[in-house]
């Protein structure tokens, strides 16, 4: 039997000293859940991360400095974000490697020494060069098998791996995966993700080329194409695969203690991570789900879409009861989130502010 232990939470980082107290005060209010990490990383560099520059809070060395102390203070790791999707093969190149290892050497510098990595080659390049540093595999890998697990564990030194979103809604493989890990594994609670989306791997590659200095004609190809198949088909927003706060322990009990909160993006429009991270900490919310899996910020689907949690308690059930992972070749003959889709409430009026997806065409 799987001991379950004290479950760990990451949140994004939006570098002011009172959230971080807010944090350290939920904390010590809490026993079963802690804020062990928060995330993000500097927006002027050669160098993207899981999100574009664009959309984050601009961060500079000093300021950055500055918060890794005062993570320490208050007992709560910097965990930096260097989780691209392609770093344009600068890896292989001697002066690619020189200049990558000189920029984790001057974040070391200040107190940096959790990195998530998306790509091996990169994990591989800094774990043999700074072998005491922390890594953690970001979820951006998309590991969905105890395969993958292994092959990366055999290269280089990994703290913790993210599984793929994907996961959270096949509780019997990522059971097994937690069980033959070579490391804890973690899982993102609120991503907002298609289940088993066509484009993920391409949108995470374009923003990994996307910085404070882009000028890319058609920036929401891949935005507005997953948006609209989520305003049009009410039945795509229950497959996301979100975990509420009321299933956390469902997760403890299959063997993962590493949950993180999305929402780097988000910094931008007055999130409240602090509420969103004492949801999952109480193991309970029955208000609108869209809220919380926005972090109660002014982001597009705020307004859109509506979902009462507490309409889903029957839905969870099922899905953890009839011992059969979910797939979309299986959809046709389940048919368990069409039933639920009737309880996703779509402002069709607001709905109208979500562009259009259009075909790429050549600018003339």
């Amino acid at each position: 039997m799987i001991k379950v232990e004290t479950g760990h939470l990451c949140l994004p980082a939006d570098f002011k000293s009172g959230t971080l107290l807010r944090f350290s005060d939920l904390n010590k209010k809490y026993n079963d859940m802690k804020i062990a990490e928060v995330y993000g990383n500097l927006t002027n560099t050669p160098y993207g991360s899981g999100r574009g520059s664009k959309s984050l809070k601009e961060c500079d060395i000093e300021l950055l400095k500055s918060y890794v102390s005062d993570c320490k203070k208050n007992r709560i790791e910097f965990n930096y974000t260097f989780n691209a999707a392609t770093f344009s093969n600068r890896e292989f190149t001697k002066t690619g490697q020189e200049d990558m290892l000189r920029f984790i050497k001057q974040l070391k510098n200040i107190g940096v020494n959790t990195f998530t990595i998306s790509l091996p080659s990169v994990i591989s390049l800094i774990s043999n060069e700074y072998p005491d540093t922390k890594i953690i595999m970001s979820a951006v890998t998309c590991i969905s098998t105890p395969y993958q697990l292994k092959e990366l564990a055999d290269d280089a030194k990994i703290s913790r791996a993210y599984v793929v979103e994907d996961m959270n809604r096949k509780p019997n493989a990522l059971k097994k995966m937690a069980e033959q890990s070579p490391f804890p594994l973690s899982t993102i609670v609120n991503g907002f993700c298609l289940f088993m989306c066509a484009y993920r791997n391409m949108h995470y590659t374009s923003i990994s080329f996307r910085n404070s200095k882009d000028q890319v004609e058609m920036p929401s190809y891949y935005d507005a194409r997953c948006s609209r198949i989520k305003i049009d088909n009410p039945e795509e927003i229950i497959k996301i695969p979100f975990i509420r706060p009321n299933d956390i322990g469902r997760y403890k009990q299959m063997g993962i203690n590493w949950f993180k909160i999305a929402g780097r993006e988000m910094i931008n429009a007055n999130p409240n991570f602090a509420e969103s991270a004492e949801a999952y900490m109480g193991g309970s919310y029955d208000g609108d789900l869209i809220d919380l899996l926005m972090n109660f910020s002014d982001k597009k689907y705020r307004g859109i879409l509506s979902l009462n949690s507490k309409s889903l308690d029957p839905y969870f059930e099922k899905l953890f009861e009839r011992g059969r992972d979910c797939d979309r070749s299986f959809c046709g003959a389940c048919g368990l989130c069409r039933t639920w889709a009737k309880y996703v409430k779509v402002d069709q009026k607001r709905s109208r502010s979500i562009p259009r997806f259009r075909p790429l065409k050549y600018i003339r």
